[in-house]
C-alpha cells in the first residue's frame, strides 16, 4: 500500500478535530457570555480573542470533566473523611481553574 491509500483509510480524523475545535470554541463563547465578555471585549485581534475562547472553552470542559470524576467517586455510604477528602479535591479544582481562567483573561486582555 502507499502513503495516498493510508490516507483515505481515516478520513474521520479531520472531522474529529473539527468537532472538537467546534465543541471549545462553543463552549468557550458560552463561558465568554456567562462571565459577561471579557474575552470578546478585551481581545485586540483576532489571534488572541480565537486563543483566549479555545483555552476557556477547553478549561470549561476539563473542569467539568474533573467533576464529575470526583462526583463518581462520592458515595453516601463512605465515610466522613472520604467524603470531606473529595470535597477538598473538588474545591481544589475549582480554585485551580479559577486562578487559570483569571490566567486566561489577563493574558488575552
Amino acid at each position: 500500500m502507499s502513503k495516498i491509500d493510508n490516507a483515505h483509510d481515516r478520513p474521520g480524523l479531520a472531522r474529529i478535530v473539527i468537532g472538537v475545535a467546534l465543541l471549545l470554541l462553543a463552549m468557550g463563547l458560552l463561558s465568554d457570555l456567562y462571565l459577561g465578555l471579557p474575552v470578546s471585549h478585551g481581545a485586540k485581534s483576532v489571534l488572541p480573542w480565537l486563543g483566549g475562547i479555545l483555552g476557556l472553552g477547553s478549561l470549561c470542559l476539563l473542569g467539568e470533566g474533573a467533576a464529575d470524576w470526583v462526583h463518581a467517586r462520592d458515595k453516601v455510604t463512605d465515610p466522613l473523611w472520604r467524603r470531606v477528602l473529595h470535597l477538598i479535591t473538588l474545591l481544589a479544582l475549582w480554585g485551580a481553574g479559577s486562578f487559570l481562567i483569571w490566567l486566561l483573561l489577563k493574558v488575552v486582555i
